[in-house]
């Protein structure tokens, strides 16, 4: 069979999660891929790459210029595929894909909203308040001597996240109220930030794809098997079945209108119930 030529523009190309996409593509048996990678730092690596036809430096995602110059690259190299792993990207993608598909170019993404709240912690949490299990969550409070002592009284631990970082990035368990107080004094520094409920329990990443109809192509889950507190980036993990984390993991993307392209939802399973500590 002779491959389909399609023509792939990447952006955010620099990610080193990305090696392993450009050379995939460059491998694929089924598609004779022209790749064309584009990111806003001169200095990644990946854009040097063998594989890469043509590199491009591209304004960030929050640029005046962005939408212009990303239509504008679009049109140039005749992009049929639109591929970003940058989370903060995708609004904007999102917002464009009205004009991105009438230029021929397929991008795979939810609407804009529930990616915007879905890159905030707290209302990521409040959009599924009673319609998922998640741990017990409070805005955070570095001038209230008394924030997270009430957390630290019931469980044993207080776990302090960033509100809009991605993932596991800047998180801190404090088991102390003199912990609390420092950490809570850090996060406040860098910005809004939340407390959350210490979960003890088996954690899992549970990964899937949706197509433009809201349909699953397919949906993995995956048993982490590392000790480390913080497991955003996953080393280990074991392809597994578990009903109840399957469960939450998919009325999560549901309930907040996420059932197009990829998704991955972060899972601990504590005393028997599963909890939804985070999406991607």
């Amino acid at each position: 069979m002779t491959p389909r030529p399609v023509t792939f523009l990447l952006l955010a190309a620099g990610s080193p999660g990305d090696y392993a996409i450009i050379k995939g593509l460059k491998r694929s048996n089924k598609y004779a891929v022209t790749l064309h990678a584009a990111d806003c730092d001169h200095l990644k690596g990946n854009l040097y790459l063998p594989e890469v036809d043509k590199a491009y430096i591209v304004p960030r995602h929050d640029a005046p210029n962005y939408e212009s110059t990303i239509l504008g690259l679009v049109e140039a190299t005749g992009a049929d595929v639109l591929l970003s792993d940058l989370d903060e990207e995708l609004p904007a993608l999102s917002a464009m894909s009205g004009k991105l598909k009438e230029l021929g170019c397929a991008v795979v993404l939810p609407p804009r909203l529930p990616l915007l709240v879905c890159l905030d912690k707290l209302q990521a949490h409040l959009k599924l308040a009673g319609k998922v299990f998640q741990p017990t969550t409070i805005p955070g409070n570095a001038a209230d001597p008394k924030f997270g002592l009430c957390l630290l009284q019931m469980f044993g631990g207080v776990i302090l996240k960033p509100r809009c970082l991605r993932g596991g990035r800047g998180v801190d368990l404090a088991r102390t109220p003199d912990e609390i107080s420092f950490y809570a004094k850090r996060h406040a520094e860098r910005g809004p930030f939340i407390g959350q409920q210490y979960l003890r329990g088996r954690e899992f990443n549970v990964s899937m794809l949706h197509d433009l109809a809201g349909t699953m192509i397919y949906c993995a889950v995956r048993e982490k098997l590392e000790v480390r507190l913080v497991k955003s980036n996953t080393i280990a993990a074991e392809v597994v079945r578990n009903e109840p984390v399957l469960e939450q993991a998919l009325a999560a993307v549901r309930d907040l209108g996420l059932a197009r392209g990829f998704n991955n939802v972060e899972v601990i399973l504590s005393d028997g119930i599963a909890y939804v500590i985070d999406l991607n």
